[in-house]
């Protein structure tokens, strides 16, 4: 196997990602999971709708793409962290006190992926401590990313505990290629 599958393994095995709120699992592509209205978590000493590192960990439900243009995405569409990361950068958010994490955080991070030129796609979708963290990748690197991930991942079996990684990808996937043209 691979580095990448020995990283995407590891990834998985160890990822901090919980599962949104209610969901009984990750988000479904292109729809998000109902949000939990935020109470204090008496746990952490602090509300339950902030990270350690005082960032919100949910910006409410994914904004629409624009037909045939734009999609978006979760980060944990292309895979834990050891596998997105080269494409997307660390999950955590560029702002904020550092980017550092205890284990029940999550980074509600979008992906924007496009066709065409980038233009306005930066105002139409703006970042920040309380607008979100939205991340711009083109149609044919997200759709390369995913492609060499699944390539990767070809041999895993379900005993290798990826066959949810490898169905996520392939749900990624069918979207770039029907929802951008």
């Amino acid at each position: 196997m691979s580095r990448l599958g020995v990283a995407v393994i590891v990834g998985v095995l160890v990822s901090c990602t919980s599962p949104r709120p209610g969901s009984g699992g990750p988000a479904p592509i292109g729809s998000a999971a109902p949000v939990a209205k935020a109470a204090p978590d008496a746990s952490r000493g602090r509300d339950a709708s902030r990270n350690s590192n005082g960032t919100l960990r949910d910006f409410g439900p994914l904004p629409k793409g624009v037909p045939g243009r734009v999609v978006v995405f979760r980060y944990e569409d292309f895979g834990p962290e050891s596998l997105a990361a080269p494409l997307l950068g660390a999950e955590c958010y560029p702002f904020g006190a550092c980017c550092c994490s205890e284990p029940d955080d999550r980074f509600d991070v979008r992906v924007v992926v496009y066709t065409g030129p980038e233009g306005d796609l930066r105002e139409r979708y703006p970042s920040g401590p309380t607008l979100g963290d939205y991340r711009f990748v083109p149609r044919t690197a997200a759709l390369a990313h995913v492609d060499a991930a699944l390539k990767d991942l070809e041999g895993a079996g379900a005993d290798d505990g990826l066959t949810g990684l490898v169905a996520r990808l392939r749900a990624t996937r069918k979207t770039l290629v029907e929802g951008l043209r």
